[in-house]
């Protein structure tokens, strides 16, 4: 779109100094009048008007179109730049919704894990060294619901 307006500025700055020049006017024994650019040959002894007509000052095409392609270039340079920024921004919005699923599906597991552990009076959690099923003391137990509560803390807010 950018494109063709400037081309149709281009058209029209070329066009108004192709009407630059000299007209002549006269009226002939029938009386209709004539325009042209050179006089008439054989005059017959009407008056020939002459008309000077000025178009607008001339200017270098190919500055014209320089400035013209710089223009486009520097739009599309500004599209490109909003297009990344837009990419971007919806690259971080995703990331931003995965988060807050996992977040989610987070503080629900430490949730259900809380439940188990306040309606059991046994608690087994799987040793990381050894791969086996231990048994959590009171105080072992006590010390993971806080900790666990600590964790629905930061997680849960709103």
């Amino acid at each position: 779109m950018r494109f063709r307006i400037g081309l149709m500025s281009l058209l029209v700055m070329v066009a108004t100094d192709c009407l630059a020049g000299t007209i002549y006017q006269w009226v002939d024994a029938q009386g209709i009048p004539h325009f042209s650019d050179s006089a008439p040959a054989n005059s017959s002894g009407e008056p020939v008007k002459k008309l000077e007509i000025h178009a607008a000052p001339s200017s270098d095409a190919n500055s014209e179109i320089k400035k013209l392609d710089s223009y486009q270039e520097q739009q599309g340079k500004a599209d490109s730049k909003d297009a990344s920024r837009a990419s971007a921004a919806a690259k971080a919005k995703a990331r931003a919704e995965a988060a807050s699923k996992d977040n989610a599906e987070r503080c629900r597991q430490l949730q259900e894990d809380l439940k188990v552990m306040n309606e059991h009076g046994r608690v087994r959690e799987m040793d990381p060294s050894t791969g086996q099923a231990v048994i959590l003391s009171e105080n072992d137990k006590e010390t993971r619901m806080k900790e666990v509560q600590k964790q629905i803390s930061a997680f849960c807010s709103p």
